[in-house]
């Protein structure tokens, strides 16, 4: 039902957010540190020095997006989502139906 459409929905966004975070973090460190030219393939190659230090900075980059934000965000959210947010909502669908009768 519902519920599992939340789910695949979040699940969705979640990850294209990943994505076009870690795409993006991709293309500025190419773009800032590569002279020859940027892209995926440079990955494939390691036969220069030039190349070893975008993936270097590529991982760098890529740990400092992760620590410490993604660790311990969690919690905040859980306390904003489970406890705010809910209570909020049901206070105000409350309102609307039991004290300002606006829906049948």
């Amino acid at each position: 039902g519902v519920d599992m459409m939340v789910l695949c929905s979040n699940t969705f966004l979640v990850m294209f957010n990943t994505f076009f975070n870690i795409a993006t973090t991709a293309i500025m460190v190419f773009s800032k540190e590569s002279d020859s030219g940027w892209g995926p393939w440079i990955f494939l190659t390691v036969d220069s020095l030039n190349a070893i230090g975008i993936e270097a900075e590529f991982a760098n980059s890529i740990y400092s997006t992760l620590m410490p934000g993604a660790f311990f965000v969690g919690y905040p959210m859980c306390l904003l989502m489970a406890g705010v947010v809910p209570f909020i909502l049901n206070s105000f669908l409350m309102k609307v139906i039991y004290v300002w009768r606006s829906l049948p």
